[in-house]
Order: C-alpha cells, then structure tokens, then sequence
C-alpha cells in the first residue's frame, strides 16, 4: 500500500478510464510519473489535471480503514487480478479483498445465486448442486447475500469447496448484518471481494453493479430460483451479454419463485436435471458411477407412488411416511416432475399427475 495507490483509488475519474490508464500504462506509479508530460501534450489534459490534485488529497482515514479490515486491494492489469474481469464491459479498475483471490484463477468458477426468500425446493437443490460437485476442481461464486446466496457459501464451505462472495457494500460493513460468522469463515476459507470503497453502505444501485462481476467472474451462472421480476435475473442478462452459460432449476408452475427460472428455459438456457448437466456443459470428466444407483432410485420412486395420490400430500408428510434421506428425497422428486408422474403444487405440496 503505498501513497499514489491511494490517491488514484480517491482520484475523481471514471471506473473505465482508470482501467485504461492502468492498462495503457501498467502501473499506477507510472501513471503519475507521466502527469507532467501529458500535460504538455495537452492530451484529456482534465484527466491529468485531476490526477495531479489528486495527490494532495488526505489518504489517512482511507488507509486506516484498510489497514483496520485488514483489506488488501489489487488494480486492473496485475497478476492477482482476477483475468476473467478483463473482458467485460467496463470492468472494476480496482477490487477490495479478504482472503485468497488468486484462488479464482486455478479452477472452474461457477456462481450459484437465487432468491432471497428462497423455498425449501430450492434450498435442497442449492444443497444437491453444491454436495454434486464436490471432488472436482470447481469455485462456487455467490453474493453473500440472504437465502441462496448463503446457502451456496455455507455448503460450499462445509464440503471444502473455495467459495468467493462478491458484495454490493464495502468490505467492512456486514450485510446482512446475520452473516458476519459466514463473511468470516469465507475470509479464512475463500475470499470476500467489492469493488466499492470501505464505508460505501449497500444501496440498491450497488447491486446491479455487483452482478455484473459475479457473471464476469464465471464461467457458468446456475439460477436455482427467481421469480419473474427477481434481482438474479440482472446477473443472468449480464451472463448473456458476456458470452456466459446460463443454466436453470426448473419448478413447479404454481411455484412464482420458480416462475423466473422457467421463463430462462423457456427462453433457451440450459435446464438443470442433474450433476451431469453442468460437468458435459463444461467438459469435466464424470469421476464416480454407480451402477446400483438406478435400481434404488427406481425402487425408492415405486414405493413413493404408493402414497402420493390424487389427494395432495405436504412434503412433511412425505418425509415422514418415506423415512428417505431428504437429499435423495427432493432428488425423486425432482426427477418425478420432470417424467411428469407428479406434480408440485403451491405451498409444498405434491399430487399424483392424472
């Protein structure tokens, strides 16, 4: 951390042309160590100008705040940069960070986002997703914020996936304020990571600017739930406009968590069945088979036909009654939808399909 880092993070100049100094210069000390030719030059002499001034602004309290979150930061262009960022549009000429974010650049980064107020569906399938992939070299990239977001950050850590949380605040504000043990443990396990400065409070324009790196970071963006207006949906658009695979869980049509998802297949992004849907999108090889698997899930479906009927049966009931382990449980399920035997009504319940 040094004086001129500083000074360029507070200069008054636009996110993109910072990163193209940065890029055309290499350096922020070389960027300043050319102010007074390029001023002569008269070349966006405003540019030059401002970054001169910039020099005598007070950099303390930015650099206590640093020094006190034990931040670190790396600019547009350097090695620790995460390279994806590279090629989107307008990207984040500089990123606040707690942990390890070179991590981001060994392995396959897919985000897994969703709604807030997520269902019990899609938080065992956010569940199913993350417990499928482990054992491969996958990041699993999320907002940190409630619902989903938490979830793929809690059970990324608990079956020693990396995981990054891409925040909508500075890093040294907890929001929401219930995730501060996750941010911590993400920290230690993961990075955390913003492109806003520490104190910027999490206002709602911060989140569409968010999205834009959680797509730019991946290579795969998984929505398990969104309803038809939902914020995830943003992330999905930039996937798109960034050349990014976009994957859904498909739900129940009564569902309007789900309604959001349905639309993106409808709309042509790739539908989520199974573990094998995103290592063939990806080309990663499957590493275990279980040729046994298939006989039980077809057993286990023929005994769950016997008391889902006509007469709809909540999903506690089902549990009850089943005594299947809930993962493989909402797996059948699932599955059952998808063959059409059964269908999924409002509220967690489920109907035999006539």
């Amino acid at each position: 951390m040094n004086k001129y880092e500083l000074n360029f993070i507070l200069a008054k100049i636009s996110n993109s042309k910072k990163s193209l100094l940065l890029e055309t210069y290499g350096s922020v000390e070389n960027i300043y160590n050319n102010i007074e030719r390029q001023k002569e030059n008269n070349y966006l002499n405003y540019i030059w100008m401002e970054l001169e001034s910039s020099i005598y602004i007070n950099i303390e309290e930015l650099s206590e705040m640093i020094f006190k979150n034990e931040m670190k930061y790396c600019f547009y262009g350097e090695s620790v940069y995460p390279y994806f960022l590279k090629n989107i549009e307008e990207p984040p000429f500089v990123l606040f960070y707690k942990g390890e974010i070179e991590k981001l650049q060994n392995h396959t980064n897919i985000s897994i986002i969703g709604s807030r107020k997520c269902s019990n569906y899609g938080e065992e399938m956010a569940k199913q997703i993350i417990k499928g992939l482990n054992g491969y070299d996958i990041n699993i990239i999320s907002g940190g914020a409630r619902g989903i977001d938490s979830i793929a950050h809690n059970i990324s850590l608990k079956e020693g996936l990396y995981t990054t949380a891409v925040l909508g605040c500075g890093l040294d504000l907890i929001y929401p304020k219930e995730n501060k043990t996750l941010y911590d443990e993400i920290s230690k396990r993961g990075c955390i990571i913003s492109e806003f400065m520490p104190g910027t409070p999490p206002y709602k324009i911060n989140f569409p600017r968010r999205n834009r790196i959680i797509s730019g970071l991946s290579e795969l963006v998984i929505i398990v739930e969104a309803a038809e207006r939902s914020g995830t949906l943003i992330t999905a658009n930039y996937a798109l406009l960034q050349g990014k695979d976009v994957m859904a869980v498909p739900g129940s049509y009564y569902w309007k968590q789900s309604r959001g998802c349905n639309d993106l297949i409808k709309d042509g992004a790739y539908i989520f069945t199974g573990i094998n849907d995103i290592l063939e999108l990806l080309g990663i090889d499957k590493k275990i088979n279980n040729s046994n698997k298939s006989n039980e899930m077809n057993l286990n479906k023929n005994f769950l036909m016997k008391f889902i009927e006509d007469r709809p049966i909540h999903i506690n009931e089902i549990i009850n009654k089943s005594n299947i382990d809930i993962k493989v449980l909402y797996e059948l399920l699932f599955e059952m939808q998808l063959a059409e035997e059964i269908i999924c009504l409002a509220g967690d319940y489920y109907v035999k399909k006539i």
